[in-house]
C-alpha cells in the first residue's frame, strides 16, 4: 500500500487508496523535497507492528474497503 501511495512509483491504482490517511498527501508531495516527502511518507496509515498484523486507518468509514484491498 505504500509503494502504491508513493508519489515516486506512481502506480496505476494510486487513487482507489485515497481512503487511507495520508494516501492523497502522500502520492501529491513532491518528491525532490526529501523532508517533506518523508513527512507524508511517516504519516500514512498503514503499519506492520508484526508478521500477522495489518493496520489500515481509513479517513472515514468504507464499507467496501476490503474489496479494494483484494486488489
Amino acid at each position: 500500500m505504500e509503494r502504491t501511495c508513493d508519489t515516486k512509483t506512481a502506480g496505476e491504482y494510486q487513487s482507489i487508496l485515497f481512503d487511507i490517511v495520508g494516501c492523497q498527501e502522500f502520492a501529491e508531495t513532491d518528491p525532490n523535497d526529501q523532508a517533506k516527502y518523508e513527512e507524508a511518507r511517516k504519516k500514512l496509515g498503514v503499519e506492520a507492528p508484526d508478521d500477522r498484523t495489518l493496520i489500515v486507518r481509513l479517513t472515514h468509514p468504507a464499507p467496501y474497503f476490503p474489496t479494494i484491498a483484494s486488489l
